[in-house]
């Protein structure tokens, strides 16, 4: 079922490889790659989401005004920390991928804005980043139905990468077989002196911004 998701996905992704985008295809970083970008525009007078309706916009060009300014906020912040491999972000991603996790991000913006749509009985999607069935962190923003953007907030990432960091050192541990287990102890050091030189770095941010 993974293995027939990345094919669509790829597929849709490579299909439009040729079409306006707002990033450059494959952007690569030193500790991560921003891979695509997707656009749910949402519509209370139809059933289902853009999802199940196969409405997904997978072109900047395609996307209406609202969605493409909230899209290029969201990249904006997520550039500036990839851009920056001393920064938090990649740092906590230059663990994760270090333990075997992904670290390529797929932009997602929702827009419920154009069609002044408010899911019923729910509230909006909210900003973040999550793993996408181990293939992708998703970084998604979206455009609130009275116009305002909220991308996903730096602390809220930290704290996420933070979870998906120790989650993905635990499983990588625990997939040791007992000749590599003994000899892990200098990688396991590693992790967690890593660890707390990011937690270091966290401190002293919040500490000069006043946090």
């Amino acid at each position: 079922m993974r293995l027939f998701s990345l094919l669509i996905t790829l597929f849709c992704f490579f299909n439009l490889y040729s079409q306006e985008r707002l990033l450059d295809p494959l952007a690569e970083y030193r500790y991560g790659t921003i891979a695509g970008e997707e656009y749910w525009i949402f519509d209370d007078s139809k059933a289902g989401n853009p999802y199940s309706r196969n409405e997904i916009i997978w072109s900047y060009s395609g996307a209406p005004a609202s969605a493409q300014e909230c899209a290029t906020k969201g990249y904006a912040q997520l550039i500036s920390w990839l851009e920056n491999p001393d920064s938090i972000i990649s740092q906590y991603l230059k663990l994760i991928g270090e333990s075997g996790g992904v670290t390529s991000f797929f932009l997602w913006t929702n827009d419920y804005s154009v069609k002044k749509a408010v899911i019923k009985g729910q509230n909006p999607r909210s900003a973040r980043i999550w793993n996408w069935e181990d293939m992708f962190l998703k970084y998604e923003s979206t455009v609130l139905p009275n116009g305002e953007c909220v991308i996903p907030k730096k602390d809220d990432v930290i704290s996420t990468l933070e979870k998906m960091a120790y989650q993905q050192e635990e499983e990588r541990r625990n997939n040791l077989n007992v000749v590599q287990r003994i000899f892990d102890g200098p990688r396991s050091k590693k992790f967690q002196h890593q660890l707390d030189q990011i937690n270091l770095m966290i401190s002293r941010e919040r500490g000069a911004t006043g946090q």
